[in-house]
């Protein structure tokens, strides 16, 4: 018969209980940061500002702006006839909105946005692969995009 301590036993069961919980309360911080994931509320002034701005633009049909941190996502559907100069054309008026004095500070102060990821899709449903695909970040101050098809610089 294999005899234990009870001393030890109480010990073992004790430590057990505390990596438990400390296990718990690391899960729970982290579910507790990251719960913003793909919020489609990200309503400030110059956020609804570049939707209407985007929206005249004469190849967007549609266009949804959401945040998973640290990324601003804009899932942009635009028609048949959109080329890349087109979608370089829209872009162009994200990077105005990214490098403008004040846009990008308060998103990043408010819900830690690094960088920016724009997606043109054809198709409405947005599963298949994006027809351009383009980023750029606050470390180059959002001056240097690059086209992840292609991984080309597009301008700085």
């Amino acid at each position: 018969m294999i005899k234990i301590n009870k001393d030890k036993l109480i010990s073992l069961i004790v430590l057990i209980i505390l990596s438990l919980s400390i296990l718990i309360v690391i899960n729970a911080k982290y579910i507790i940061s990251h719960r913003y994931i793909y919020n489609e509320n990200i309503n400030t002034s110059a956020i609804k500002a570049l939707k209407e701005k985007l929206n005249e633009s004469n190849f967007v049909t549609e266009c949804k702006i959401y945040y998973s941190r640290p990324y601003l996502y804009f899932s942009i559907i635009i028609d048949s006839r959109c080329k890349k100069e087109d979608a370089l054309n829209v872009l162009h008026i994200i990077r105005d909105f990214a490098i403008k004095e004040g846009n990008m500070e308060e998103l990043e102060d408010k819900f830690y946005i690094l960088s920016i990821d724009a997606r043109f899709y054809k198709d409405k449903n947005m599963n298949s692969k994006p027809v351009y695909w383009f980023s750029g970040s606050s470390k180059d101050g959002y001056k240097v995009w690059y086209d992840e098809i292609g991984n080309v610089k597009l301008f700085d």
